[in-house]
């Protein structure tokens, strides 16, 4: 299987040639489903939601939203929230807005920034294509990160892919000059789809190493932005059926070990909102 994970950089000398946000269509690629909610999480909604919210009918400036100059990052489409708070976590100096639309997701997060005390993470339950179009100015944020969203990989729904050429043009505009779009996905089909999308929009420059390249010769490898590198050591996808019905929803996690260092390997785990199952027909 080949996965993409890849960083595109603003083109700084390419910015002149950026039209108005207003200009990109809507795409409308999720679709809400009703999920469990634990007592905790509901809670969490409850008595959480209000202080945390990014507010919806007033345009977004980070520096009000969070009372400090700081960088902001944007993480679309969070599930369950694990990475953003990996990243709060480790970066306090660094300010994170969250998009998501599944409730349960968003609960869970909220359980997890009070957990940790961690007092630079937003969250909007919405669309993320409004956001940014709506209420964002040009620029707000100095990295996007769309990680394993929805492949929609029947051929009649590619047209529900967020990645759509007015959507990277539109994370573009949003982009500070330098700024980042990290976007990874682990369905090889929709990998090739993302890159030729992205290598499209001129304002965006591929920043990541092809492979062959020395800093990406081992299978598996990946480069951080430190310069550490990350190998998949190994990973394990975990499947449950939500009912004993022949054609019940399947569900699955994938458990992946990454070895930082020598000493140093984390284990993360990949929620079930981000791990699609195939048969050998791509269904």
């Amino acid at each position: 299987m080949v996965a993409l994970s890849r960083l595109f950089l603003m083109n700084c000398e390419s910015t002149s040639s950026k039209s108005g946000s207003e200009t990109a269509r809507h795409v409308r690629s999720y679709v809400r489903r009703a999920g469990r909610i634990t007592p905790a999480q509901r809670s969490a909604l409850d008595g959480l939601l209000r202080e945390y919210a990014v507010p919806s009918e007033v345009p977004f400036k980070a520096s009000e939203v969070f009372g400090r100059e700081a960088p902001c990052w944007l993480e679309v489409g969070f599930g369950d929230g694990d990475n953003l708070i990996a990243l709060a976590s480790q970066h306090p100096e660094i300010d994170f807005v969250g998009l998501e639309v599944h409730t349960p997701g968003i609960g869970r997060l909220l359980r997890g920034v009070q957990e940790h005390g961690l007092t630079n993470v937003r969250v909007q339950d919405g669309d993320a294509v409004m956001f940014l179009r709506d209420q964002c100015p040009n620029p707000s944020f100095d990295r996007i990160l769309l990680l394993f969203p929805d492949p929609w990989p029947k051929k009649r729904h590619h047209k529900r892919r967020i990645l759509q050429p007015e959507f990277a043009k539109l994370v573009s505009e949003k982009l500070r000059d330098g700024g980042v779009f990290h976007a990874a996905t682990d369905w090889q089909p929709y990998a090739e789809f993302m890159l030729e999308v992205l290598e499209a929009e001129p304002t965006l420059i591929n920043a990541s190493p092809e492979p062959g390249d020395d800093e990406s010769d081992e299978e598996g490898a990946a480069t951080l932005d430190s310069g550490v590198k990350v190998e998949i050591t190994d990973y394990v996808i975990e499947k449950k059926r939500s009912s004993r019905h022949k054609n019940a929803r399947v569900e699955a996690r994938m458990i992946v070990s990454l070895q930082l260092t020598a000493d140093d390997v984390r284990t993360i785990e990949i929620p079930p909102s981000h791990v699609t199952i195939t048969d050998s027909r791509g269904r």
